[in-house]
């Protein structure tokens, strides 16, 4: 199932994380977000996990993994080499959910798609930073064309994951100065 497979990718990765820019730094503030948002939503993944909710688990885990492998592209992190095997189910799915997973992976396709939509990269068109801040809009658009194949075939996990980690990639690049939301602000971390 994907959440396990997120959620083993994240710890071996977690442990790895190390901050690239120098303390004090005008990076060094959008780096430690980062991570505190790696470890917040991995640690809310645990806790879904632990009440028996893989749905919510799976999402937070992918989301997390978005965040940190914007980061480790960014720059400002490193955390291991990214592993693109952890969105490859092992198997399909679990014993239960299967409705709230349809529900949450279809809630999911229209948030990415959403931020797809409302995303555009920050940087003037001739600064270095703009090539960077394209990667980061083909990144959220990729993972959502990996998640409605995956649906399209009936692979809600996997779908899950694609969405989720997709929109962890868009987040990362708002909140950190490379994308700007011309619409749909509120969905997010800004």
């Amino acid at each position: 199932m994907n959440t396990d497979r997120c959620r083993e990718t994240l710890k071996g990765r977690v442990p790895k994380i190390r901050i690239l820019v120098p303390e004090g730094s005008l990076l060094s503030g959008i780096a430690h977000e980062i991570r505190e948002m790696v470890l917040a939503y991995e640690s809310d993944g645990h806790d879904f996990q632990c009440r028996g909710d893989a749905v919510n688990a799976c999402a937070s885990y992918a989301y997390a993994l978005g965040w940190l492998d914007a980061g480790c592209s960014i720059g400002i992190l490193s955390a291991g080499n990214p592993d693109g095997g952890w969105f490859i189910p092992a198997s399909q799915s679990p014993d239960h959910g299967e409705t709230r997973l349809g529900e949450k992976t279809a809630r999911y396709r229209k948030l990415l798609r959403t931020a797809c939509d409302a995303v555009l990269p920050s940087p003037d068109p001739g600064s270095l930073l703009l090539s960077g801040s394209e990667k980061i809009v083909m990144t959220g658009r990729t993972f959502l064309i990996y998640g409605e194949t995956a649906m399209r075939e009936h692979r809600e996990w996997v779908a899950l994951s694609c969405f989720s980690y997709g929109f962890g990639w868009l987040d990362a690049g708002i909140r950190a100065g490379f994308l700007t939301a011309q619409k749909d602000r509120d969905i997010f971390t800004i």
